[in-house]
Parts: C-alpha cells; sequence; structure tokens
C-alpha cells in the first residue's frame, strides 16, 4: 500500500516570507519544512519586499505556485495598511476577493491570513 503524498503548503507573503526563505536556502542544517513531518507534508515558502494586494502582477506570477495547493498561508497588508490614504474596508474586501479567489479559481483548500 502506498503513503498519501504530503500535504501541499505554501505560506506567501512580503519580505518576512522572503527573509524566511533565504535563511531556509543559506542554512543546510535548518528543516525547509518548520519542523513537519516530511511525509506529511512538503512547505514552500514565496516572498516579495514591499508585497501588497494592490501588486496584482506579483501576485498573480504565485498562481502555478500555490494552485492545488491544500493549505496557503498568506502573510499580507502591513505594506497597504502603512499608506496614508489606505481604506481598510477596501483593504478587507480586497483581501477576501483575494482568498476566494485563491479558493474557488484556484482550487486551494485552505487559505490562513495572518
Amino acid at each position: 500500500m502506498s503513503l498519501p503524498s504530503p500535504l501541499k503548503v505554501v505560506a506567501v507573503g512580503h519580505s518576512f516570507v522572503r527573509r524566511l526563505n533565504e535563511y531556509f536556502d543559506s542554512t543546510l542544517d535548518v528543516n525547509r519544512n518548520l519542523g513537519l513531518d516530511q511525509d506529511k507534508y512538503n512547505v514552500s515558502c514565496l516572498g516579495f519586499g514591499g508585497l501588497s494586494l494592490k501588486q496584482s502582477k506579483r501576485l498573480h506570477s504565485l498562481d502555478k505556485v500555490v494552485e492545488g495547493s491544500d493549505l496557503v498561508v498568506i502573510d499580507i497588508g502591513s505594506n497597504d495598511l502603512c499608506e496614508e490614504y489606505c481604506c481598510p474596508r477596501k483593504f478587507a474586501r480586497d483581501l477576501y476577493s483575494y482568498t476566494m479567489f485563491l479558493q474557488e479559481g484556484l482550487r486551494v483548500k485552505t487559505v490562513v491570513i495572518c
């Protein structure tokens, strides 16, 4: 009997996620899977410095990677909310729309926002 495939987990976000991925790349003895059992989970981290919801081209450049994932963790918003003319209500609506796109358009099973 074959083992089930590991769950596909993708962390997407701004510079914090990018720096986490850089740390993984530069450290040989670190567990890239965030300490999760590699037989059960396959973790990827994709980040861009300064990423915001308004950067749809950058966000959609990740579509192929996140498509069909079991879990996508989004770390986004601090770059949006620190702008002088940011409307928190519009930001919340845009973030909700993006999570719906991930689930309905890209078939991501679960989306977590942090």
